[in-house]
C-alpha cells in the first residue's frame, strides 16, 4: 500500500497478491527461524515488494480518470 503512493503503475490487485504472498512467506519463514528473528521480516518486506511489481505489471493500470480525482481528493482541492 505504502508503495502505491510513489509508483503510479501499483493497483489494487498487486497490493491485494502482494499482501498475501507476503503473510504466506512470512509465517512459513517464522516456522523455519522462530517468531522473534529477523529473517521472516526481510523475506516478507522482499516477497512483498517483488509480488506487487509483478502482479501490479501483468494486471492492468489504474484509470487515468479515477487516479486524477484520487490525487485531487489527497491535495485538498
Amino acid at each position: 500500500v505504502f508503495a502505491g503512493f510513489f509508483w503510479k503503475q501499483a493497483n489494487a490487485a498487486g497490493a491485494l497478491v502482494s499482501m498475501g504472498v507476503s503473510a504466506t512467506s512470512a509465517i512459513i519463514a517464522m516456522s523455519i527461524w522462530g517468531i522473534g528473528s529477523t529473517p521472516p521480516i526481510m523475506i516478507g518486506v522482499a516477497t512483498s515488494l517483488v509480488t506487487l511489481v509483478v502482479a501490479s505489471l501483468i494486471t492492468s493500470a489504474p484509470d487515468a480518470k479515477q487516479l486524477s480525482s484520487w490525487e485531487e481528493r489527497l491535495s485538498g482541492e
